[in-house]
């Protein structure tokens, strides 16, 4: 009987404590990549579920999906992993591929390219691999199929409240890339 009440103070719980560990540009305050994923795993499937009307949408959930996601897109390397920054215990939220290599986490952006229409997530991306599919199925492989596909906006990225900083000579598997880590560590400092 009481259960869309626990839902509905479940979601609020997680999107205050959700904006209470992220910093207003993505990056999670944790300041640990694989932190990050493990909190933007979970978002990704109570994202998905809203979509699918089995919670209530909430914009702001939404808009820090994107930010999330934007994060990991721009401080991706060349080489489609990311840097590992701070500590791992290698989390994750689910996991559909067990094979493949933990700091790889294109298929996040991938099923982030279609969540959020955004044809550089796409580029980034590169394939709607099998972890992308078992979030969104073959409705989410046809979106991601129509969905173009565009290099992101710029090469130098700033994330001021993180303390992050990427600089690439461009989006391309050979271009130059450049980390800098010059912010607080920890939670939030």
């Amino acid at each position: 009987r009481d259960s869309s009440d626990w839902l509905k103070r479940g979601l609020e719980i997680f999107e205050h404590e959700l904006a209470q560990q992220t910093f207003p540009d993505g990056a999670n305050k944790e300041q640990a990549t694989s932190y990050h994923r493990f909190v933007l795993d979970f978002l990704m499937l109570i994202i998905i579920l809203t979509r699918r009307g089995f919670a209530p949408v909430s914009t702001h959930l939404d808009q820090l999906l994107e930010k999330m996601l934007n994060y990991l897109m721009s401080i991706t390397m060349p080489n489609g992993c990311v840097p590992m920054i701070g500590d791992s215990d290698n989390g994750r939220g689910f996991i559909f591929e067990e094979q493949a290599n933990f700091w790889d986490f294109r298929n996040s952006l991938a099923a982030g390219a279609v969540l959020c229409r955004r044809p550089d997530f796409k580029f980034v991306a590169q394939d709607f691999g099998e972890e992308a599919f078992w979030l969104l199925g073959p409705q989410g492989l046809k979106a991601y199929e129509q969905l173009k596909s565009n290099a992101p906006a710029g090469s130098s990225t700033s994330f001021h409240q993180a303390g992050h900083y990427v600089i690439r000579s461009g989006w391309n598997v050979d271009s130059d890339y450049a980390f800098f880590k010059c912010g607080p560590f920890g939670w939030g400092g």
